[in-house]
């Protein structure tokens, strides 16, 4: 997906996070479109959903990281659509994400010792509330 997808990517997002657990105040429309090109318009920008048909269910926001121990995702916003939310539609998404990044080449050694589906997981914003941690992160997406 990219910064010219940014209709659906809004809607989702924005139905997701202004809503139970998170309640986020995205009433500002100028901050959230900010936002948005902040996360999908940049040359290091991956953005990648997860639909089922024509209609986004999923979305993960994030950019790659070059390094000293290989090339990283890191994922910034992670969601499901509300309606689709402990369906498997999380889980069926982060495998998706792995099979996406081995395939174009994102080192995914780490995944080996951490078990995580990706391989870093801000704790910006993390649900449940005090999982900081990317495994454990990782998890509580899984089970959406």
């Amino acid at each position: 997906m990219t910064i010219r997808d940014r209709k659906a990517i809004t809607e989702l997002f924005r139905d997701v996070f202004t809503h139970e657990p998170w309640n986020d105040d995205w009433s500002d429309q100028d901050q959230l479109d900010a936002y948005i090109t902040d996360l999908t318009g940049q040359s290091y920008s991956l953005t990648l959903g997860y639909f089922d048909g024509e209609r986004l269910v999923a979305l993960s926001m994030g950019y790659v990281k070059h390094w000293h121990r290989g090339t990283e995702y890191v994922i910034d916003e992670f969601c499901v659509d509300r309606s689709e939310q402990g369906k498997g539609v999380g889980s069926g998404f982060m495998r998706a994400i792995e099979a996406y990044l081995l395939k174009n080449g994102i080192d995914t050694k780490a995944l080996e010792k951490t078990s995580a589906g990706v391989l870093h997981v801000t704790p910006f914003n993390s649900y449940p509330s005090g999982i900081t941690a990317d495994v454990s992160k990782k998890n509580a997406y899984l089970a959406w």
